[in-house]
C-alpha cells in the first residue's frame, strides 16, 4: 500500500511541476494541447519506468467535451500488475478513469482527479476497457491522454 501511495505521489508531483510551464504558453492551437498531453505522458512513462513498469501498447488520446466519455480497449494478462494513468490539458481539472472487465462490468471503483491513476493486478486475462470521462473542462473540448503500463 505504501509503494502505491509513493507511486501516486511521484506521478502527481511530476505533473504539478510540469503544468505551470505548459500553461504559461499563450497559444491555444490544437498542436499545443496535443503536445501538452504527449509531454505529460512522457513524464509519467519516465517515472513508471524507474519503478519497473513498461508501456502496454500506444497511448490513447483524444478530445472530450465536459461530461463526455470515450472508451479505449486494453488487453490485460491475468496475474500481471498494471498502472493506468490519465492526463489532461490545462483547461481540464478533473478527468475520470474507470476500468471495465471483459464482460463490461466495472472492475474497480472509478478514479477522478487531475491525474487519475488506477493500479491493479488483473484477475483474469482478456480485453478490458478504459473508460475516460471529462469531469471538469473549463473550455471544451479538452484534450486528454491515457496509457497503461505493466510491471
Amino acid at each position: 500500500m505504501r509503494r502505491r501511495s509513493q507511486l501516486r505521489t511521484s506521478v502527481t508531483a511530476a505533473l504539478v511541476i510540469a503544468l505551470p510551464a505548459l500553461a504559461a504558453r499563450p497559444a491555444r492551437a490544437q498542436q499545443e494541447y496535443a503536445q501538452q498531453i504527449r509531454m505529460q505522458l512522457n513524464r509519467v512513462a519516465t517515472i513508471l519506468r524507474d519503478s519497473g513498469y513498461s508501456p502496454v501498447g500506444d497511448p490513447g488520446t483524444g478530445t472530450l467535451n465536459n461530461g463526455s466519455r470515450d472508451l479505449r480497449p486494453v488487453t490485460l494478462v491475468a496475474g500481471v500488475h498494471y498502472a493506468i494513468v490519465g492526463v489532461c490539458d490545462e483547461d481540464c481539472t478533473i478527468l475520470g478513469l474507470a476500468l471495465l472487465d471483459p464482460d463490461g462490468s466495472p472492475s474497480l471503483t472509478p478514479v477522478r482527479s487531475g491525474t487519475p491513476l488506477i493500479e491493479l493486478t488483473a484477475p483474469r486475462a482478456g480485453q478490458y476497457t478504459i473508460a475516460v470521462t471529462m469531469s471538469a473542462c473549463s473550455d471544451s473540448p479538452c484534450y486528454w491522454g491515457v496509457q497503461a503500463f505493466r510491471k
